[in-house]
């Protein structure tokens, strides 16, 4: 007889270098074009990624990892958006570190990718991170990171997102949670919020 019992599943910083590791690739996954920017080998990338989640100072020292029977199967990465630009300004400050020629035209690149960012209040909890491993997609692993998104944010009276306005299996998600667009006109990385 087969084991039906359901398996664990929490959410927890990542704890081995495996996990850690994991982490960070749906780190990229959730952005990618914003990693490639840095043209950083992929090693280089992951590590430097890996040693922010203990940092307390960059955008993505708050993830937790959705993990199930010790696979990280999700990530989400949240902040007050009062704390955001300096948590911004601290990872790439960390990756421009890295770049070894043409910093100039990284720099140029990253000002062309902010202004197609829609600004944001510093009066919400943001979510600047959220991925599911392509494994594990399409198995309600998504709607549980954005419910556990919400409920870190319950003590703000607003939860805020960027999404990718191309990006319509991400749109309907969020909209299907509550999640609308602040006015999004023109923007490729539109916010979207959410009254808690």
């Amino acid at each position: 007889m087969a084991n039906s019992a359901k398996p664990i599943i929490k959410f927890n910083k990542p704890e081995t270098d495996d996990q850690k590791i994991a982490a960070a690739h749906l780190i990229v996954q959730s952005i990618p074009e914003f990693y490639d920017f840095f043209s950083l080998e992929c090693g280089e990338l992951l590590t430097q990624i890996s040693s922010e989640f203990f940092s307390g100072r960059s955008e993505i020292s708050s993830t937790e990892c959705m993990i199930c029977n010790s696979d990280v199967v999700a990530i989400v990465s949240t902040l007050p958006a009062r704390k955001l630009r300096i948590a911004q300004m601290y990872s790439v400050m960390n990756l421009l570190s890295l770049v070894k020629k043409d910093v100039e035209r990284v720099k140029v690149r990253l000002k062309q990718h902010s202004d197609l960012v829609q600004p944001i209040s510093d009066d919400s909890f943001y979510l600047s991170r959220i991925a599911v491993a392509a494994e594990h997609r399409g198995k309600g692993f998504g709607n549980a990171a954005l419910r556990h998104f919400i409920d870190l944010g319950s003590g703000y009276r607003k939860l805020s997102l960027h999404v990718n306005v191309k990006n319509s299996v991400a749109i309907s998600m969020y909209k299907g949670i509550g999640f609308e667009f602040d006015n999004a006109g023109g923007w490729n990385y539109a916010l979207m919020t959410k009254a808690n």
